[in-house]
């Protein structure tokens, strides 16, 4: 998303959401980005 304010990233996170990738993304950050969001979701966090 295009809001990535620290506050809205963190809104986010307490409103339920996996995690927060915003726009532009960097993309060398990206895949690690991607990779942490698996595990939790394989974890059944």
């Amino acid at each position: 998303t295009a809001m990535a304010q620290k506050a809205d990233i963190e809104r986010s996170i307490e409103l339920g959401a996996d995690g927060y990738i915003e726009k532009p993304f960097d993309p060398i950050n990206l895949p690690k980005q991607v990779e942490d969001i698996y595990k939790r979701c394989k974890k059944g966090e």
